[in-house]
């Protein structure tokens, strides 16, 4: 062979030889650009997922504080709902012992709009104002009754004026105690269903705190 058949063989290995190298750059390069491509994907990835964890935190962290003060004026003016219904339905003869519950959940509701919280807190203090609520609206229903049905106008020789008319109800009952059974009866029921309302709201929210301490986790 001679020197320049053994050139031409050497240039062509060479050539050969870089083209092996190129390909195999080539592939290393394609490699790396996939494992940073990868990586860039995984990372944003847990980038995307730490921001939505933080956002969570962020989001329960700016919850409005309660306000106890405008909650329990909430809660006063939503369970007159329920007092007044109450009122109307006993003027009307019907069975308004379930008002009781009706009013207990509107105070609830109240507070939770005013105060901006729903807890077992907020229920014991929103069932509370509810069960003066309703205690008040029983003796002004019970009283009405006795001055509409002449009880009242008979112990005295003046027309009864509309504001004195609880006043003198509570007079009649204390010189008449036989009807007082009769309303402490009324009492019972009405209690029992406001009872009944803050027993089925307390075990809602705790269910829900339940709830959410496991999404938590």
């Amino acid at each position: 062979m001679t020197e320049n058949e053994k050139m031409t063989v050497n240039s062509a290995e060479n050539e050969k030889a870089e083209e092996v190298i190129e390909v195999t750059e080539a592939a290393s390069e394609s490699e790396v650009k996939e494992q940073e491509t990868d990586a860039s994907e995984a990372l944003a990835s847990d980038y995307s997922y730490t921001n939505t964890a933080l956002s969570g935190v962020t989001e329960a962290k700016e919850l409005p504080p309660e306000n106890i003060f405008l909650g329990i004026i909430g809660a006063f003016l939503f369970s007159l709902v329920g007092a007044i219904l109450f009122f109307v339905l006993y003027q009307a003869g019907r069975v308004a012992a379930i008002c009781g519950f009706v009013t207990v959940v509107c105070a609830i509701k109240g507070y939770s709009i005013f105060g901006k919280r729903e807890n077992v807190r907020s229920i014991v203090i929103a069932t509370v104002i509810s069960l003066i609520t309703i205690i008040i609206a029983e003796f002004l229903s019970y009283s009405f009754l006795l001055y509409d049905s002449g009880w009242l106008s008979a112990r005295v020789e003046h027309e009864i004026p509309f504001y004195a008319i609880p006043f003198e109800a509570l007079d009649f009952l204390m010189t008449n105690t036989d009807y007082i059974p009769d309303l402490l009866i009324e009492y019972a029921l009405v209690i029992g269903m406001s009872a009944l309302g803050a027993f089925t709201q307390i075990r809602n929210a705790l269910s829900a705190a339940k709830l959410n301490a496991q999404n938590r986790k």
